[in-house]
This record gives structure tokens, C-alpha cells and sequence, in this order.
């Protein structure tokens, strides 16, 4: 396992009007996270997800668990992560919602259209472009944005409110995606990942 964390101040710059626009908050921000097992090997069962080298340890809630525990102990607002990968967001989701709420609607509205595919196939077609958006017709592009664990109460009240919730729910009202699956499947077996498990790519 490879962590860095570090405890820094957030500025919180909402998109509607807010009392804590402008406030400092302080967090603890997971910089990079890295839990993986150098000794197994990837295979039909267990692929490769983007970004992976090994197989992952499964240990993911017990170290979110650990973070809550230092943002406790050391008294902070609570803990801030930037997903790079659509997994990695999904992931973080069950604890932690995005401080932009058009960046967290966009987000659930990806998980409803993308889940029914299975998060390997999702997080795949994420990463090699291949998810459009319906109303534009648009090639997705993946983002990159802050998603916070809250822990203090004034931080629970932004997230909680009427105001972020509407905005949450305008733009996962506002968008309808899907799998271009030409293009996925071409891409997929392309993928030097794959050359590990030639199986998995077999119809």
C-alpha cells in the first residue's frame, strides 16, 4: 500500500449563494492512494480496471474507516479526494458526494445510465472515450472535480441544503448517457492491459 495524505484548508467557492462561500475549511486530502497485491495476477474474474497494475486488496472500506478516524482525532471538517478514474469515484460515492452538486448530478446520472453495463465495462468506457451524452449527442469526457467526506456540522449544512439538492437534481435530470459499443469493443481488445488476460476479451 502507498498513501499520502496531507492536512490542508479548503475554500469553499459554491455555485449558489451560500454561507460558507469563501470560508476556509480544514481537511484532510487524500493526495494518492495506492492498496494493491504484486503477487496476484489479474484474470477473467478479477480484470484490470484503468490505472491498475496489480490486483487491489479489498481494503477499501476499512481505509476510509481509518481516514474518518484521523479527520476525528485531529478535529478537521472532514476529508477531500479527487477521483481520477470513474471507478475510483464510485467508489468513494458511498462516503463521499462531490462539493460541486452539477459534478455530483452529472455523476449520479452516469452511475443510473452506466450500471446495468457493470462497473468494469463502465469505468472502461469511460476511460477510452466511448460514453455519449444523448441530449448533445457529445462524446463524453471524463472529470476530474473535489468530493468530500464531510465531518463537521457547518460543512453537513451545504450538503444538506434545498439549494444543492436542486442543483444535484437539474443536472441529473439534465443527462442521459450511453455506451458507444462499436467503438468500446474496438478499443477494449486494443488495450495492452488486455495482452494479461486474453481470455477475458473471448465472446
Amino acid at each position: 500500500g502507498e498513501l499520502i495524505v496531507r492536512k490542508k484548508y479548503f475554500i469553499a467557492k459554491p455555485i449558489f449563494p451560500s454561507s460558507i462561500a469563501g470560508q476556509k475549511f480544514s481537511m484532510i486530502v487524500i493526495e494518492w492512494l495506492t492498496l494493491q497485491d504484486p503477487t496476484a495476477q489479474f484474470t477473467s474474474h478479477r480484470p484490470p480496471l484503468p490505472g491498475q497494475i496489480y490486483p487491489g486488496l479489498r481494503m477499501g472500506r476499512k481505509i476510509v474507516g481509518i481516514f474518518v478516524n484521523m479527520s476525528l482525532r485531529l478535529k478537521t471538517d472532514g476529508l477531500l479526494n479527487i477521483p481520477e478514474y470513474y471507478h475510483n469515484a464510485v467508489f468513494y460515492s458511498k462516503h463521499f458526494k462531490y462539493v460541486n452538486p452539477t459534478s455530483e448530478g452529472q455523476f449520479l446520472a452516469m452511475q443510473r445510465d452506466l450500471r446495468m453495463a457493470g462497473l468494469f465495462k463502465a469505468t472502461w468506457a469511460v476511460e477510452l472515450n466511448c460514453v455519449i451524452e444523448k441530449n448533445s449527442g457529445e462524446k463524453w469526457k471524463w472529470f476530474t472535480d473535489e468530493q468530500v467526506l464531510f465531518v463537521s456540522e457547518k460543512m453537513e449544512k451545504y450538503f444538506e441544503s434545498k439549494e444543492y439538492d436542486k442543483k444535484v437534481q437539474e443536472a441529473f435530470n439534465d443527462h442521459d448517457f450511453v455506451i458507444d459499443e462499436t467503438k468500446f469493443h474496438q478499443l477494449i481488445r486494443q488495450h495492452p492491459s488486455f495482452k494479461l488476460v486474453p481470455d477475458l476479451l473471448q465472446e
